[in-house]
């Protein structure tokens, strides 16, 4: 009988570690949220309008020849 108790009390997590995690998610989240977007996807927006930067985006050939584009032209200078 004080086998099963012992089992039952190390099965089972305290409340302070529960309280734990659920105060650490909640400020990942918090940190999370308040993130702005990356500069370079920023620069794109502004560079090629948003139409052009969804087109890109969803489109992979498009990304990919930009890509390509881009390190020749590095490359070159």
């Amino acid at each position: 009988m004080w086998g099963r108790c012992v089992l039952l009390q190390t099965a089972v997590p305290s409340i302070t570690v529960l309280r734990l995690q659920a105060m650490s998610t909640q400020e990942a989240n918090r940190a999370a949220s308040n993130k702005m977007p990356p500069l370079w996807a920023a620069a794109a927006i502004v560079l090629l309008g948003w139409n052009e930067f969804l087109t890109v985006l969803y489109n992979p050939l498009w990304l990919f020849i930009g890509l390509i584009t881009f390190l020749f032209g590095k490359v070159r200078s």
